[in-house]
């Protein structure tokens, strides 16, 4: 394929859809081995062992900040991971290490501000990394692994964006990056992507930045193995006490919490109002503790830890009725209880001796 019928390509999509021209991650994933990850080992490799939510949205036009959204597609083996809000999680060093681990994974990201960046990880490396998108700030572990298809953003390279009189030279950094992207993996991102609506994993507001994973065994090996060996009623049980506990120690809404409860007591999935209406109070707590849960004075900071808390209570509640083997509940009752957290694990580890 010609370089610049790539170039020409992204030029008219970015057109065509301004609001891409103020913020895009986009990331590809080839994964190395003889089958496609599913679903839910994705979103367990995109936030490190953690559980996001999956829903069906319209790629444009969505908005729940301070969450973030990270659509998803499968084609010809390929993984595409896309947002389209200026978020930046997919494209974050962490998020790479993470996704490329038995992977190559190619990512081209901007922001409002203006910033943006190329990435190229393999194996949990950057090899190839190029801050706003410019080639005279590479850097990377193998800056050479992708020498015969980074040409495009080298020619972009030389045109002056402080000077630039036409949309193709003002966006010409971020179409040449996304030809690369195109030129190294085979996959185009279309208007068919970007008009439909697509499977996206809803990202809660990190714990802190640099970004942690969020599988539990990374901060409790023992419980955690300890839990995941326990039948599925006792880790059923475990969770609902998660619910319990942080509802009354936070002041939660009962009402909400005692009806979801009801709904997974015997391991049937969480309903769909019920999910609504946990993600619409997440949403408007996050709101007054936007940014990081874990920073100065967050152990005094009301509003974060009610947000962890709703935030453990949610994720138990969609744990428990969905087989009961993940955790990410009990990392952010860590943070929520904090100095209250080992008693606390005290008692999941007597019910799962009485269990």
């Amino acid at each position: 394929m010609e370089l610049h019928e790539a170039s020409d390509h992204y030029l008219q999509l970015l057109e065509q859809h301004r609001w891409l021209g103020n913020g895009l991650s986009w990331t590809v994933i080839q994964p190395v081995g003889d089958s496609t990850p599913s679903i839910h080992e994705i979103s367990s490799r995109l936030t490190g062992g953690g559980n996001p939510e999956v829903r069906k949205i319209e790629v444009q036009g969505q908005d729940l900040y301070p969450m973030e959204v990270v659509f998803f597609g499968q084609c010809n083996g390929l993984i595409i991971l896309l947002q389209t809000d200026g978020g930046s999680y997919a494209s974050s060093p962490e998020v790479m290490h993470w996704l490329s681990e038995d992977a190559r994974v190619w990512n081209v990201s901007w922001q409002t501000n203006g910033s943006g960046k190329f990435s190229h990880a393999v194996y949990g490396q950057t090899l190839v990394r190029v801050p706003e998108l410019n080639m005279g700030n590479i850097t990377g572990t193998d800056i050479g692994a992708l020498v015969d298809e980074i040409g495009p953003m080298q020619q972009a390279a030389a045109v002056d964006l402080t000077e630039a009189a036409t949309l193709k030279e003002a966006w010409a950094r971020k179409t040449a990056a996304m030809a690369v992207v195109e030129l190294s993996t085979g996959m185009r991102l279309d208007e068919e992507w970007l008009s439909n609506p697509r499977s996206a994993f809803i990202i809660d507001q990190p714990i802190r930045v640099p970004l942690e994973p969020l599988a539990f065994g990374h901060f409790d090996p023992d419980l955690d193995s300890r839990l995941r060996l326990a039948p599925e009623a006792v880790r059923r049980k475990v969770l609902l006490l998660v619910v319990q506990h942080l509802s009354g120690t936070h002041n939660i809404d009962s009402e909400l919490f005692a009806s979801a409860m009801e709904e997974v007591r015997h391991g049937d999935p969480l309903g769909q109002q019920s999910r609504e209406d946990l993600l619409d109070a997440q949403i408007e707590w996050g709101e007054e503790a936007a940014g990081p849960l874990v920073q100065e004075g967050f152990e005094s900071d009301p509003a974060r830890l009610r947000l962890a808390a709703l935030m453990a209570v949610r994720h138990a509640l969609i744990e428990a009725g969905d087989q009961a083997d993940r955790f990410q509940s009990l990392t952010y009752a860590r943070h929520a209880l904090g100095s209250e957290w080992p008693p606390f694990r005290a008692t999941i580890r007597a019910s799962l001796r009485l269990g």
